[in-house]
């Protein structure tokens, strides 16, 4: 478990520099520290990733299902927020407004080639199942999307914070019943397109 906790600390160090450095680019940031990660777990756990890349008859279809069923969420999720929260309206505006530090093109690249695939090598792939090794499966897959939607703590954002546990409890969820990354990579990467570019919930 130890190159787990090791690999946590990494994580919360490189996301706190994302966050936290303003004058660099976010997509620039965020990119280099899941691509960091990503290689961490691949030189820690590099079999056992390749036993989750596992794919069977149906997955596409689960994955693509997925990012469906999670921007639905989003979409009942953030009217209802805005409804009840005074706050929230100008933390998910402070979300988007990320999205103009980079070109649209560069952001369809960073998304799907880098930054949704490599979260989910190291945090359902190496964060999850050694939890789930160690401590059970259930709780495996909740404490991975606790720590998940924790290292988000440095944007001081309550909705940005929100957002990543519900994603870290779906995509943590489609892992534990389905046995392989390659679906939740798909939702992963189709959700934040859709988020991010081509439909955004603001």
């Amino acid at each position: 478990m130890r190159r787990v906790y090791l690999g946590l600390a990494l994580a919360a160090a490189l996301w706190g520099v994302t966050f936290g450095l303003e004058p660099l680019n976010f997509w620039t940031e965020i990119s280099v520290a899941t691509a960091a990660v990503a290689a961490y777990a691949v030189c820690c756990a590099r079999e056992e990733l390749m036993g989750l890349f596992n794919y069977r008859a149906g997955m596409i279809m689960a994955g693509v299902a997925g990012a469906l069923l999670l921007y639905v969420i989003f979409v009942i999720g953030g009217w209802a927020s805005k409804a009840i929260l005074p706050f929230a309206e100008n933390e998910i505006t402070g979300i988007y407004e990320l999205r103009g530090a980079a070109p649209r093109w560069v952001l369809i690249l960073l998304l799907a080639g880098i930054i949704a695939p490599c979260e989910e090598i190291f945090w359902r792939g190496l964060v999850q199942s050694s939890f789930s090794f160690r401590f059970g499966e259930v709780r495996g897959w909740l404490l991975m999307a606790g720590a998940y939607a924790l290292v988000h703590i440095w944007a001081w954002n309550l909705m940005l914070l929100g957002a990543a546990l519900v994603c870290g409890l779906f995509w943590g969820f489609m892992v534990y019943r389905l046995k392989s990354l390659v679906p939740a990579i798909i939702s992963h990467v189709l959700w934040d397109l859709a988020v991010f570019v081509f439909y955004p919930l603001q």
